[in-house]
């Protein structure tokens, strides 16, 4: 799971990683990290939730949550799911949710875009320049 956002627009956001094998990270603008989550994070995979709080913003109190202070106003988070086995992996993807602080009453189930029917590569452009 990986996500841009901007803290300008959501105002503090609250990431939850549910407990289990997940490796990910919190980044600023520049990809600078900010804090881990999952098995190297602060909770060590037993699960947790991040606010992330923008420059000068005031946030609330998060019952649980670690309070991540960001340099600058947008930030990426990442989250990589570890299980080998496919029924944990849904169940994890599943458990995940970002969401801003203000719907900490009732918040929205994360919104997964699939690239299933869509051609997609992570391999760097080549150019034949010779």
């Amino acid at each position: 799971m990986l996500g841009l956002v901007s803290l300008g627009r959501t105002g503090p956001l609250v990431i939850d990683v549910p407990a289990g094998p997940t490796a990910g990270a919190v980044l600023d603008f520049w990809q600078r990290p900010v804090t881990d989550t999952g098995l190297t994070g602060p909770d060590g995979g037993a699960g947790g939730g991040h606010l992330a709080v923008g420059p000068r913003q005031e946030f609330p109190d998060v019952a649980g949550a670690g309070v991540v202070v960001m340099p600058t106003m947008n930030l990426v988070h990442g989250t990589r799911i570890l299980s080998t086995d496919p029924d944990e992996a849904a169940r994890t993807l599943e458990s995940c949710r970002v969401y801003p602080a203000s719907r900490l009453a009732d918040p929205p189930p994360a919104r997964i875009l699939r690239p299933e029917g869509r051609e997609w590569s992570g391999t760097q452009p080549r150019v034949n320049a010779y």
